[in-house]
């Protein structure tokens, strides 16, 4: 009975290590990623390729493949196609500039390890996201607003005189289509 079990134990891991793939390609870097296709800015994708047992395998030769269409990118020299060997950590880097198309894509991911296959994908969204404001845009748009609303309470509170010319305070100036202007006194 002992020998039974021994065997279908055996048998069972033995069958647990043929299904588990010998090798296998993690994404560290760049899975789901948004692209803002205005600004444009290049983005590094890291991928490891790790043995049954979890540790790095180096020397392993990717190919990393961006779609002919669509939305896409390119890779630094400006090709679609990239091969990078993956260092001492297991690791391969590339960096890919977006092109102007929005929509989601696929970065393919492949090799070969001692005649096994590893793939694997990296999904990239490009998006036409508005360029956002500077902080020191925001700033300067702020000291404007708040420089218009110190003249106009003070215009309004000039004109409760009983003189029948309105005045505007001193280093205050207020014309149409030219904004707001805050100057010196006199």
């Amino acid at each position: 009975m002992k020998n039974g079990i021994a065997v279908l134990c055996a048998a069972t891991l033995l069958l647990h290590a043929q299904q588990q793939p010998p090798f296998a390609l993690v994404v560290l870097r760049g899975d789901n990623a948004q692209n803002n296709i205005k600004k444009g800015r290049a983005t590094k994708q890291v991928v490891e390729v790790r043995d049954r047992n979890n540790k790095p395998v180096a020397g392993v030769l990717l190919t990393f493949s961006l779609p002919k269409t669509g939305a896409s990118g390119t890779f630094v020299d400006g090709s679609q196609l990239a091969t990078v060997t993956t260092d001492t950590a297991g690791q391969a880097s590339v960096t890919v500039q977006p092109n102007s198309v929005a929509g989601t894509y696929q970065i393919d991911v492949s090799g070969n390890v001692a005649g096994s296959p590893v793939n694997g994908k990296i999904t990239q969204t490009n998006v036409a996201a508005a360029a956002g404001m500077s902080g020191a845009t925001v700033g300067i748009l702020a000291a404007v607003a708040a420089g218009a609303a110190v003249g106009i309470g003070l215009a309004v509170a000039g004109n409760g005189s009983s003189s029948s010319s309105p005045s505007t305070p001193p280093g205050v100036r207020i014309g149409v289509g030219s904004g707001v202007s805050v100057t010196a006194p006199r």
